[in-house]
């Protein structure tokens, strides 16, 4: 897995990078946010994702595509899923909301 800081890093392997290798696709870790990472495929495509552990298991979270997304608004999100793991909150576990938490609320019958 090869490492990148910076977008100059992800555009250089777009597209003819990846064909160039023989791939379908190569996954980059970003080296200066841990755990943050892209994966280039030979059709062009760049999605992001980010990787944590929480309870000694490890996670991958897609954060989006670049292009629809901006690698700033993709490391924002990577930092915030990164927070909630570490303070002990899975953010890939689905939320429930407190009428689920105190079960008053109920299905209508009928």
């Amino acid at each position: 897995m090869k490492q990148f800081a910076c977008h100059y890093a992800l555009l250089r392997f777009r597209p003819f990078g990846v064909k160039a290798l023989g791939l379908d696709q190569v996954e980059l870790s970003c080296s200066a946010h841990r755990g943050m990472c892209a994966v280039i495929y030979a059709s062009g495509r760049i999605k992001l994702y980010t990787r944590y552990s929480y309870r000694k298991s490890p996670y991958r979270i897609p954060l989006g595509e670049l292009g629809l997304l901006t690698l700033e608004q993709a490391r924002v999100l990577h930092q915030r899923y990164r927070l909630q793991a570490s303070q002990v909150e899975n953010p890939k576990a689905p939320k429930v909301s407190n009428a689920d938490a105190d079960g008053s609320h109920r299905r209508a019958s009928g």
